[in-house]
């Protein structure tokens, strides 16, 4: 559970739609997004906390879960430097599917 010093992440609390164990001083991913190799969105907390211009467009919204959805179910093998790069995702309309090293 996330205590008042943890912030969730977009990715968990909103893309998953899972609870976040939360990020403690912006220092890294949350460990969920850790454990599956994602990108972590983390909320811009000051002044005061915006909606990303992507939380309201259901078809980025339907597409990042897809690919989440596909990442997480995959058996293929990945270095630790590889995760599912959302904010590409969540920003482009390409089809590829979007990489990138921490």
């Amino acid at each position: 559970m996330a205590s008042s010093t943890q912030t969730p992440c977009l990715t968990c609390q909103r893309l998953r739609k899972k609870r976040c164990p939360g990020i403690t001083n912006n220092t890294g991913p949350c460990d969920e997004c850790a454990r599956l190799h994602l990108e972590c969105l983390v909320p811009e907390l000051r002044p005061r906390f915006r909606r990303p211009e992507w939380f309201n467009d259901n078809q980025k919204l339907t597409r990042s879960r897809e690919e989440i959805r596909a990442w997480t179910t995959s058996r293929a093998p990945r270095e630790p430097h590889d995760i599912l790069a959302l904010s590409e995702i969540l920003s482009n309309t390409s089809p590829d599917r979007c990489r990138k090293e921490m």
